[in-house]
């Protein structure tokens, strides 16, 4: 049986090819530096990646680079003991590289980016309705917009909810998605600055693959930016993610069983996988949420250990001002200019409207596991080692 993903991958190529690609402007040793945002999952690097990408020299993916180690099938549980460090699994980094490149605009193109952008992503969205490139194309180019594309081809946009949700439709999970939901919607890009080309890199599951990340641009210059959430609030955060229709990240169900009280799903972990989740497969939904950021701010404060890194956290995006700043005062240190002023904060992967205290109305599950040693232990190192 021929590898979905691969003939996923031959299709991008084959869309390539439709669309005249020229050789990129940047390989992966010409990327002269690269910027890692650091956080837990639900601790606002989503936000602070969109406004980041907003700079005019700063390149970016659509999304996160987690669905390229997925495209490339090495985000794969294929054995009880794997985990997100993605340890003994043998990457090809310049291949790797060279498709995260061709997604953040490293490519000339002759016609349609518009189009060309709208195809690539909705064959990662939806694999399971993308065959035909010259089909794919004339949808995309005689369509207003991405959404009316996708209604023309006839995908059925409750599909991964009601499967994912343990309703009734059925269908190949080797197929099932790439980027996982939910989607960003397509824009397109390009390299703005061929004299210094900058990419900027987020996945919380990095947290534990930091060596695999520095490889995949070893020439460059590597920034490190930390986004600090209190644990409160990205536990309630998490906490939500893995009750809604999104944020899939690992089947599991042909290696255990859930059994996670106050979730649903047997098969679907959300989020990241630390080391150690075989340890959670039974345990309740806030002692897997504090597990998950427990262990990503560990594994990123050993990493960040003697190097140089920026701050911010995550109650500064309720303040602008003092956002704009932090933010800023991180670009200058880089060499970089100011965000432009017309630079914006949009609302973007959130379960509910953003709010400091909305914690509170699961203050009676989520304090219990807060005072938990193992978290305590975490956010006094943290707070530690950020320290101004």
């Amino acid at each position: 049986m021929i590898n979905p993903n691969l003939k996923i991958r031959q299709l991008r190529l084959d869309v390539l090819n439709k669309f005249s690609w020229q050789h990129p402007v940047a390989t992966p040793e010409q990327i002269d530096d690269v910027i890692v945002l650091l956080g837990s999952s639900r601790s606002g690097s989503s936000l602070l990646y969109q406004i980041l990408s907003q700079h005019p020299v700063i390149n970016s993916l659509p999304g996160e680079d987690i669905t390229y180690f997925r495209l490339h099938d090495y985000q794969k549980v294929d054995h009880f003991s794997q985990d997100d460090r993605l340890h003994n699994i043998v990457i090809d980094y310049p291949e790797l590289a060279r498709t995260i490149l061709t997604d953040a605009g490293t490519i000339e193109l002759k016609q349609s980016p518009n189009t060309f952008e709208k195809v690539n992503r909705f064959i990662l969205q939806w694999p399971m309705h993308a065959h035909n490139p010259d089909y794919l194309f004339s949808v995309f180019d005689s369509t207003k917009n991405y959404e009316e594309g996708i209604n023309k081809i006839g995908v059925n946009l409750n599909l991964y909810e009601n499967y994912l949700l343990n309703k009734t439709i059925e269908f190949d999970i080797e197929r099932s998605f790439i980027e996982e939901p939910p989607f960003l919607f397509p824009k397109s890009r390009s390299f703005k600055n061929k004299k210094r080309n900058i990419l900027i890199l987020k996945s919380s599951s990095n947290s534990y693959r930091m060596d695999h990340i520095k490889n995949l641009f070893p020439k460059a210059n590597y920034h490190y930016f930390l986004i600090k959430r209190k644990p409160e609030g990205a536990i309630n955060g998490l906490m939500d993610g893995w009750n809604s229709s999104g944020f899939h990240s690992h089947f599991l169900g042909h290696l255990t069983e859930l059994n996670i009280d106050l979730y649903p799903s047997k098969n679907w972990w959300k989020f990241d996988l630390p080391p150690n989740w075989q340890k959670f497969t039974n345990s309740t939904l806030p002692e897997v949420c504090a597990f998950q950021w427990s262990s990503a701010y560990q594994f990123i404060l050993k990493f960040l250990a003697n190097k140089n890194f920026a701050t911010i956290e995550y109650e500064d995006f309720f303040t602008p001002d003092i956002a704009f700043l932090k933010i800023n005062h991180f670009l200058n240190s880089i060499n970089l200019s100011p965000l432009p002023v017309e630079t914006f904060f949009p609302e973007i992967m959130t379960t509910n409207k953003p709010s400091l205290d909305r914690w509170r109305e699961k203050e009676d599950l989520i304090m219990p596991v807060v005072e938990q040693s193992y978290v305590k232990d975490i956010y006094h190192e943290l707070l530690d080692k950020t320290a101004s």
